[in-house]
């Protein structure tokens, strides 16, 4: 597709854009990527402590600390120790969520839904 912007051709994808597209062009063709529907970020509007509460209801603490083995999952395990830790150790966390997302078709678990404003 050839669009004419200022006496200038301007070769565009009839489909793809590219991320990496240039930002002045997003806005010239009007696209925005601002407005997207869904996150970029699946665990967006989860807590930490959301997470926990229902991977302990679905799976328990035994079977928390078979799958993610850190201390405050298997001696003396309760949210708001396991919340302490958590927050201070990014590799367990990031486990944590892991566990989480595997787990969030067995458990039932949709994402929460994102207001959008207009669209």
């Amino acid at each position: 597709m050839l669009n004419h912007a200022r006496g200038v051709a301007v070769w565009v994808k009839s489909c793809y854009i590219s991320p990496h597209f240039n930002a002045t062009a997003q806005i010239f063709f009007g696209i925005d990527h601002m407005a997207r529907r869904r996150p970029l970020n699946p665990l967006n509007g989860i807590t930490l402590e959301m997470m926990l509460e229902q991977l302990v209801a679905h799976m328990g603490w035994e079977a928390m600390g078979e799958e993610v083995p850190i201390r405050c999952f298997t001696h003396d395990p309760s949210v708001p120790s396991s919340l302490k830790f958590l927050r201070k150790t990014p590799w367990a966390r990031t486990k944590v969520e892991w566990l989480y997302r595997n787990r969030q078709k067995q458990m039932n678990l949709q994402p929460p839904e994102i207001e959008t404003d207009g669209a």
